[in-house]
């Protein structure tokens, strides 16, 4: 009986199951959305440099620069120059030594931070610290002959001069107990006054070599051997002017005006980098050249309120003896344009090949001076019309002192007369002294040869652009061994 009630039970159990599954309400089932696949294009990670989106966002839109790049912001550039005069130019339009937004660097979009120092040292260290240091420098604004004497120790940087920023224009004097340069005596060394590697120390070693007097005999002494020296190579200043009354000039940058050129040098890398924001800046630096050209006394008073700088007298009388340069000038030097035989190429080579002579430099030279002229060279391409202006106005006919004797004679000792040799030293000797009148004769056995001359002076005009009133014949005697002479007149 108890079985029959629990199968019974069982069956109702069972069915009430199956009924419930059967009456049980249907739902509809909606599938997942399928997940995509990134293809390779769609899926790579964004770039280090993104390309600006063709579509501007909603914010930028709002700003209204839509589709625009962002500003890269200003170039920081640091220029330590080898003395207060030299950083006048930058002092007089940054206003001051830090960059100031309403100066003519910023609205180039410069950060110009400039200093002076004092000795040559202290650039080279600067150089070495470079740009990211505060104490560092990118630019480094120099006499070329400091810059030569320092290259050994630079060399591993790789500077080179990519703007020449002024030339010295009676800075340098070499002055003489013994009278003019012919008076000086031949035979064993000769004792200069003066510090081996400068500016007055080239002036020397190329007065001296003209009046055949090799570098290899000069002898550059300080101090209690100087007493016996017969020549002094003075970097003049205001304070020597006394000195120099009590003995005679023998010649001076104030006539050679082209002999020392102040220099901008970088490294390298630096310049092949930033080569449009130093076209920016070189830009703004002849502009300030003319500025203190024009008006030297403003210049000087605003200096010297800098912390350390000179008084505005001394200031003043170191800015009359730098002339200034213009575009052109630097497009002739860097061999860029015109028909130039003192090029900075060539300055670096003889002033390297002087040093060397003297035991100045020990080191071998460059296998080709350290030029940059891409600078220069956007300048130009920028402002085509400035080379123009420079050309349109040519500078004055020179007033040669005839009946003073030459201020340079230089002779030209040779086996046989090299035509070619005898143009190239007459051109150099041309730009060197811009203002003077180059006299030139060739020799045939001691006697004046006219023809020979005639023919000289003619591929001199030719060769470098000159007039007769820069260049003539000369009639000059010769002297053993000597092939040519040229002669450098004083200007009245």
């Amino acid at each position: 009986m108890r079985s029959n009630i629990v199968f019974v039970l069982l069956v109702a159990m069972l069915g009430g199951l199956v009924a419930g599954l059967v009456l049980k309400e249907r739902r509809s089932h909606t599938a997942p959305e399928p997940v995509a696949v990134p293809t390779p294009e769609t899926s790579a990670a964004p770039s280090a440099n993104p390309a600006p989106s063709s579509t501007p966002s909603a914010s930028a839109a709002a700003r209204g620069d839509a589709g625009k790049a962002p500003d890269a912001g200003p170039t920081r550039l640091r220029v330590v120059a080898l003395g207060w005069d030299l950083v006048t130019p930058g002092l007089l339009v940054n206003d001051g030594r830090e960059p100031n937004p309403a100066s003519e660097f910023s609205k180039k979009k410069l950060d110009v931070h400039l200093a002076a120092v004092d000795e040559m040292l202290a650039v080279e260290q600067s150089l070495a610290r470079g740009g990211e240091d505060a104490d560092g420098a990118d630019i480094a604004i120099v006499p070329l002959p400091r810059f030569v004497a320092s290259y050994g120790r630079l060399r591993a940087l790789g500077p080179q001069i990519f703007f020449v920023a002024g030339h010295s224009r009676g800075r340098e004097t070499l002055l003489s107990k013994v009278g003019p340069l012919s008076k000086i005596d031949r035979k064993g060394d000769v004792l200069v006054e003066g510090k081996a590697g400068t500016s007055a120390a080239l002036l020397a070693l190329f007065a001296l070599e003209a009046e055949g007097v090799s570098a290899d005999r000069v002898k550059f002494v300080e101090g209690e051997e100087a007493k016996e020296a017969s020549l002094e190579a003075r970097d003049s200043r205001a304070a020597d002017d006394a000195a120099q009354v009590r003995e005679h000039v023998a010649v001076g940058t104030a006539s050679a005006t082209r002999l020392v050129p102040v220099v901008a040098i970088a490294q390298r890398a630096f310049i092949e980098n930033n080569t449009a924001a130093l076209a920016s800046w070189a830009s703004v630096w002849l502009d300030a050249l003319a500025r203190v050209e024009a008006d030297p006394t403003v210049a000087a008073r605003k200096v010297a309120e800098e912390k350390g700088a000179p008084e505005p007298l001394a200031l003043l009388t170191r800015l009359g003896q730098l002339a200034p340069t213009t575009l052109r000038e630097n497009a002739r030097t860097m061999g860029l344009a015109g028909r130039s035989a003192a090029t900075t190429a060539e300055l670096f080579a003889r002033t390297w090949r002087l040093f060397q002579e003297a035991r100045v430099l020990t080191s071998p030279p460059p296998e080709a001076a350290p030029l940059n002229g891409t600078v220069i060279a956007q300048l130009v391409r920028a402002a085509p019309q400035k080379i123009a202006e420079d050309e349109a106005a040519p500078p004055k006919a020179p007033t040669p002192d005839e009946e003073s004797k030459a201020l340079i004679v230089r002779r030209v000792v040779d086996k046989k007369l090299d035509e070619q040799k005898v143009v190239a030293e007459a051109g150099f000797m041309a730009d060197v002294f811009p203002r003077s009148r180059i006299l030139v004769t060739v020799h045939k056995q001691g006697v004046t040869d006219k023809a020979g001359t005639a023919t000289i002076v003619e591929r001199i005009h030719e060769r470098y652009g000159l007039t007769e009133q820069r260049v003539r014949a000369g009639k000059v005697r010769g002297t053993l061994g000597a092939v040519a002479t040229i002669e450098v007149l004083p200007v009245k």
